[in-house]
């Protein structure tokens, strides 16, 4: 009868001893990151001054051209034609101008002919200039030093006057980057604000940049609005490279900082804590904002107060039970 065994008592939970500290309040400047792609601060279309026919174009898309350089000509012979046509018709108008002076002198015309022959030849004298300036202008010069981005004819096309036939971007002047920001994000945003911008083509350089233009309007085709980023220091940028902006806005916001040793297994901006409530730890996935010396600026995840494991949270799991340590 004395023989029964007893159930032996379990043996007491452990405990892991760990270190805690609250989750404090914060106000930081709010970072806009974005991309985008260099364009020439001077973007010039140029175009022959009168209609005619293409005769030869001596670029190409993408072409480094120097100040002066011939890019493009029209067939001149008509347009000569006019000239000789305009300037012989001067040259007949100064002989008859000098002819009626002469003969106002000896009485012969009088002074409402000689006039009359003056009106002529200032009229035959503008017809001149106008076809010599048409004759100059048929031929499309490089403004400065620059490079071809768009080529809009071939030769043996008829063009006419004014019509684009390339895309200009200036070298003498400093490329400037151009993105694109959502309604949300251009709220935040004001001329002045500076930035950060790298590229792929340097990785190692970090060139700092002001906010100098912000669209009024967002552009049809994307529903972004156009901002443009001027650099402050000069590097040789092609148009069309892609640059990386980080730009540092005087827009402030509330964020909840906790000890970079709290932080467990972060990937990306997602991240873990272990949270204490009433001696037990709870793990809890946080969206992390960005790194601060050594604090974590966190997004969600997390409210102000509560107590975060900073010291023993390798040993910890979830709902693990723990005594706090000073």
């Amino acid at each position: 009868m004395g023989c029964t065994a007893k159930t032996p008592a379990p043996p007491p939970q452990t405990t892991i001893p760990v270190r805690t500290t609250p989750v404090q309040e914060q106000q930081v400047h709010t970072t806009i990151y974005t991309s985008g792609k260099t364009i020439s601060r001077q973007k010039i279309q140029l175009s022959f001054k009168v209609d005619g026919l293409i005769k030869h174009i001596a670029v190409r898309e993408g072409d480094v051209v120097r100040a002066q350089d011939t890019l493009a000509i029209l067939d001149q012979t008509e347009i000569r034609a006019h000239h000789a046509q305009a300037q012989i018709a001067y040259q007949k108008a100064h002989q008859d101008y000098q002819k009626a002076h002469t003969l106002h002198q000896d009485n012969v015309i009088t002074q409402t002919q000689l006039l009359g022959s003056q009106v002529t030849l200032e009229a035959a004298r503008s017809a001149r200039d106008i076809a010599t300036y048409n004759l100059t202008h048929s031929v499309i010069l490089a403004p400065t030093n620059g490079r071809i981005l768009q080529k809009l004819g071939e030769a043996k096309e008829m063009v006419r006057a004014g019509m684009p036939l390339f895309t200009f971007a200036s070298q003498t002047h400093i490329a400037i980057l151009q993105a694109g920001l959502t309604d949300r994000n251009i709220l935040l945003l004001a001329l002045g604000d500076s930035a950060t911008v790298t590229f792929d083509a340097h990785p190692n350089i970090k060139i700092p940049a002001t906010v100098e233009k912000i669209a009024a309007t967002a552009t049809p085709q994307t529903g972004l609005y156009d901002i443009e980023l001027a650099f402050i220091t000069p590097h040789t940028l092609l148009p069309g490279m892609i640059g990386h902006a980080n730009i540092h806005t005087q827009h402030r916001q509330n964020r909840w900082v906790i000890p970079i040793e709290s932080l467990m297994d972060a990937d990306s901006d997602r991240g873990f804590v272990y949270v204490l409530i009433d001696n037990i730890v709870y793990r809890r996935a946080v969206t992390l904002d960005k790194l601060q010396n050594n604090m974590v600026l966190i997004k969600e995840g997390l409210t102000l107060g509560e107590q975060v494991v900073t010291d023993g949270a390798s040993y910890l799991r979830d709902q693990s039970r723990v005594t706090v340590t000073e």
